[in-house]
């Protein structure tokens, strides 16, 4: 075993986003650079210099054709909630089992490696009172996954928080009843309740309305150079990335931070 630097990890990450691109236009899939890694692509042409992370979206439809491709004809594999044990988050990690990841808050994904973030895209209430009470639902659900699973209860919740969620001994008492697995189902069903029914739709990983759009919004896409790939990103890129991140383009001190990312390589992958 041997650490990866950050100019490897980096690498793996561009590698594992040349495979998701490579599938989406083998099987006609619609994907796009987001978050950080859309800011990158416009305003870096790769990586935000102090990140190390890459994003991806899809909407629903192409999100779940595509976790049943790469597990079957990728080298690389992916982490859901609906095929890993204590995978608490409603979206799924792309990674290369050649490598295995330390990261403070996620120590209990045992098997999880150098990874790439896939996002679901949901249609939501247009009612913004009503998408607010849905939000919330959704935000309830996932804390309940959380809490249902010991591993991330036990080892990554500060003592203060932990104790408050035990405190509410309702909730506490019935996650553990349910389970992680039928609230996951539960979390899930409740993502897909406005499946095709309106013209809003959101990335809610987690649910935040400035990433909710008409769903036009996302129609059509562009290339953009990434490192030393072409990656889709919106055509409509400058709406997205304006109502979510203000002035985009303005490197703000604040947003200096190194992630502190600490990663184990097998001595027989290559980099």
């Amino acid at each position: 075993m041997q650490r990866i630097n950050n100019i490897e990890l980096k690498f793996i990450c561009v590698e594992i986003l040349s495979e998701i691109d490579r599938v989406c236009a083998k099987y006609g899939l619609h994907y796009f650079a987001n978050f950080g890694t859309l800011i990158g692509a416009v305003r870096h042409k790769g990586f935000i210099p102090w990140d190390d992370d890459v994003d991806v979206c899809m909407p629903r439809k192409d999100y779940e054709q595509f976790l049943v491709i790469m597990e079957k004809e990728s080298k690389y594999q992916v982490m859901h909630d609906g095929n890993s044990e204590n995978y608490y988050f409603n979206f799924a990690r792309v990674y290369d089992p050649k490598t295995i990841l330390e990261i403070s808050g996620i120590t209990e994904l045992k098997d999880l490696g150098v990874f790439v973030d896939v996002f679901p895209l949901d249609n939501v209430p247009e009612n913004e009172e009503e998408r607010k009470k849905f939000f919330s639902e959704i935000n309830e659900l996932n804390a309940m996954v959380t809490i249902s699973m010991p591993e991330r209860l036990n080892r990554t919740i500060p003592i203060k928080k932990r104790i408050r969620t035990i405190m509410r001994l309702d909730r506490f008492v019935k996650c553990k009843i349910l389970g992680p697995k039928k609230l996951i189902e539960r979390r899930k069903a409740a993502m897909l309740r406005y499946e095709g029914q309106t013209a809003v739709i959101s990335c809610m990983c987690p649910p935040d309305d400035r990433m909710t759009f008409e769903s036009d919004i996302y129609q059509g896409t562009i290339e953009m150079p990434f490192e030393n790939l072409m990656v889709k990103v919106p055509v409509n890129y400058d709406t997205i990335l304006r109502k979510y991140y203000g002035d985009y383009m303005e490197i703000r001190e604040y947003l200096h931070t190194i992630l502190k990312r600490f990663l184990l390589k097998n001595e027989s992958s290559e980099v």
